[in-house]
């Protein structure tokens, strides 16, 4: 069932990707890399809004490959996928199999994630961090909790 629903989320993600055109906050990162070198786009913030790694991702596109369209989109489309796998897993240690089927279908359906893994900006790979913290963290509260827990039944005795 994973699967079928992973394929669903690929194809959502990756429907018109090629014919995306640059637009908006995308050019920012373009207009770096064609303008400084890469030890500049890694030193220096600027008055435009782009993101740092994101840039130096695109700068060694830029010298390896080539920069296009599908070059600019690859990370954060990756990381659109990466966010239907991590999901899946994490609610799934959580949670029970079903619960994380549903809240994977609501991930992969979601209009917001779907649209930040289509644009050349780091906001899915923002949110695929910030679901790994909130994990993290929880596990980390479920260890301390009962850390804490044991140090304080010491204390009665």
């Amino acid at each position: 069932m994973f699967w079928a629903l992973f394929i669903i989320g690929l194809a959502l993600r990756g429907y018109q990707l090629d014919t995306q055109i640059l637009w908006d906050d995308e050019w920012h990162s373009i207009f770096n890399v064609r303008d400084y070198s890469f030890w500049d786009n890694a030193t220096h913030f600027r008055e435009s809004d782009n993101c740092i790694p994101l840039t130096l991702f695109h700068q060694i596109f830029k010298e390896t490959t080539g920069l296009n369209e599908f070059g600019l989109r690859l990370l954060p489309f990756l990381a659109g996928l990466l966010t239907i796998f991590f999901c899946y897993w994490a609610v799934k240690r959580i949670l029970d199999k079903k619960t994380s089927l549903i809240f994977t279908a609501l991930v992969i359906i979601s209009p917001l994630l779907v649209y930040f893994s289509r644009y050349a900006r780091p906001y899915s790979i923002a949110a695929l961090l910030s679901f790994i913290a909130v994990l993290a963290f929880y596990e980390w509260a479920k260890t301390e909790k009962s850390f804490m827990l044991a140090h304080i039944s010491l204390w009665r005795f």
